[in-house]
This record gives structure tokens, sequence and C-alpha cells, in this order.
């Protein structure tokens, strides 16, 4: 865990300065304390007078707050140079809630933030390259693109009644749906067999992730004949021109953070189905041979980032990351048509992965 003071003491007067008056803030007005808040690759622990993190460089970010051990509230967002972002604790609802601020209240804010300096704790920098390696194919456009309606990413699913969401269609129909009267004594009620409330997930939690076939484990295993050219062409193609390596692998980032820091189970999920489309391509390899030699280095910081024990659990967990890595590598090696510089530097990746995890990745033995 940093601290802003760990920070301060490692950092210049001038720098701290020249990095306060062009970076960014993230306020948090009314949090309890003991609170768990998190930027990125590290965490802060609240104090009674904590009001916020300073000196956050721009570009995207993932934020969560944990309360009393609740399940993590995370967050997407691209900061701009000096930006100020505002969210207030709902006492209430035990949550926090966004403020958008008006150009005069963010301008009365930074005219006060000298003055609050010492209640901000500061951007951990010392885990920023970590963040970078992790993070920098997502961008703002795609945070856009993938992040739920509701702009909140939670493993605490929330849930919705029918009733709810006919009430929601009329109201936004301009209909009514609660009135009473002589002709409808009675409101609506969806009930299952037991007399139980309909629910559904609320869609509006949903993280808007591109559709990857359902991975299972046969499929992997079965090397003749698998191979996902043609599933990985239509995909590349549903990416603005010219940014489909960009975007693929930023939906393979954001899915690893969502899972790795954010906790939740559906981005791990979608990291291992985008791993074993890209993992199955035969035929196309060399077509694709920048978008590999781009992938090797992404999983590399992945796997060099997370804690030793993270990817091998994973690994003994249904053998999945050892039969799609050795799938990958060994349609590689068959390919007559890869240049050799770049079968070099998968030949050079495997050793890695295999140094990594004590284990091998040539086919016959996954």
């Amino acid at each position: 865990m940093m601290t802003s003071n760990a920070v301060n003491k490692e950092m210049p007067p001038e720098m701290a300065k020249l990095l306060f008056d062009s970076f960014a803030f993230a306020i948090f007005k009314d949090f309890p304390e003991g609170i768990e808040i998190g930027i990125d690759y590290s965490s802060f622990r609240t104090g009674p007078k904590f009001l916020g993190i300073k000196l956050i460089p721009r570009g995207v970010h993932f934020i969560y707050i944990s309360y009393k051990d609740a399940p993590r509230i995370g967050f997407f967002h691209h900061f701009k140079e000096r930006e100020i972002m505002m969210k207030k604790w709902d006492k209430k609802e035990e949550t926090f809630i966004d403020c958008n601020l008006s150009s005069e209240e963010e301008q009365r804010i930074r005219l006060n933030l000298k003055n609050i300096d010492k209640n901000l704790g500061a951007y951990p920098f010392a885990t920023l390259k970590k963040w970078t390696a992790l993070s920098h194919y997502v961008d703002d456009k795609l945070v856009e693109k993938l992040n739920p309606n509701c702009g909140r990413i939670t493993s605490q699913t929330e849930f919705v009644t029918q009733e709810q969401k006919v009430k929601q269609n009329l109201e936004e129909s301009g209909k009514g749906f609660d009135e009473v009267d002589r002709e409808n004594p009675n409101r609506i009620r969806f009930t299952d067999e037991a007399g139980m409330p309909v629910l559904d997930v609320d869609i509006n939690q949903l993280i808007s992730f591109t559709n990857i076939p359902q991975i299972t484990i046969d499929i992997v295993d079965k090397r003749a004949g698998v191979d996902n050219s043609v599933l990985l062409n239509k995909l590349l193609q549903t990416y603005p021109k010219n940014k489909e390596l960009e975007c693929l692998l930023g939906e393979f980032q954001y899915s690893f953070i969502v899972f790795l820091i954010g906790q939740v189970y559906e981005g791990f999920d979608q990291w291992k189905r985008l791993l074993h489309l890209l993992c199955s391509v035969s035929a196309d390899l060399p077509k694709h041979a920048t978008l590999y030699d781009k992938l090797f280095l992404t999983i590399y910081h992945q796997i060099t980032t997370c804690p030793d024990d993270f990817f091998k659990d994973i690994m003994t967990a249904d053998n999945f990351i050892n039969s799609t890595l050795s799938l990958l590598f060994a349609n590689i090696e068959d390919n007559d048509q890869l240049p050799t510089p770049f079968k070099g530097k998968a030949a050079k990746t495997r050793r890695l992965f295999e140094k990594k995890f004590n284990c091998s990745f040539n086919f016959n033995d996954a």
C-alpha cells in the first residue's frame, strides 16, 4: 500500500509544484474514515481528514472503493490535464455519488487546493510504470464503448423486477404505470410459479464486451482443424479503421484490469475468450504478425506485473492457459510463412513463460 507521505518524501519540491499545477485531482467529499480507495495498482486507507488524491497523470485510470469489506465498486476515468473530479459519499446508501461540477464550482475548489494539500494523498508514482504496462492500449474512446451504462464496475450484481422494467418503459414513452382507478384497482405484478417476483440482472450494470464465442477446453485440446482466422478478421472489422489492433488489445487489457483490480470475474471470462480466439488462429498468422508481436508484450506485462501466485493459480485451475498458449506456439512453429525474426521472438517469449511458470508449453505436453 502506498501512502502520500512516502511519495512526497521521494519527490523534490520543484517537481511537486510542477505536477500540482498541471496534473489532475480526485476529490472525495465526506468519505468515512477507514474506507479503502484504490487507484490503478495501489490503494489508500482513508484517515479522518482524507479529502482525495492529487497529482494524477492525465490519461485513463481505474479507481475503486470498498466499504466495510463489501465488493469493490470501480470505474474507469479519463483524466484531462488539470481536471478536478469529485465524488461525494452518500451515508444513507453507503456508497458514493457522482458530482458534475460547474465551471464555477471547479474554480472554487482549484483556488482551495493548496489549503487542503495536506489532506490529499499523492498519486503513487512508484507503481505508475506497472499501470502503464497494464493499460497503455486503453483509451477514452474504448472506455466509453465498454463501460456499463451506470458507469460503475462491480461484482455486486443488482437485479430489477419485471414490474420495474415495464414501469420504466412506460414512463419513457410518457405513460403512467402506478395509477390506480376503478377500472384498474390493482397494480401489475409479475411473479413466478412460487409467487416470487421475476428478477432480471440490471442491464445498466453489464459491461459492453465484444461478443466472443464461449470457451471450452475440449475445443482447445483439438489442435487439428482449429483455425479461427475468419472469426478474428470479422472481429477486427468491427473496430475503427487503422485502430483495429489497438482496440482489440485495449479490450484485452480492459478485461484483465476489470478482473485483477476490479475483482469482477466477467473480466476474466472475456480475457480468456479473447486469448483463445487469438491463440487459435493458424492460416492468417502471417497477415497478423504485428498484432501477435504486440500481444506477446501485452501478456508478458500482465504476467510479470501480477503477484507470483496469481497466474499459477489460474494455470492449475483448469489447464486453460497452458493449453491455449501451447496451441499458439505450436501454430507459430508449424507456419512456414512467418518470418524468422518473428519466430525467434515467439520462441523467446515461450521460454520466458516456461521459466516463469516452471512448466512446458509444448502442445503435446499441455
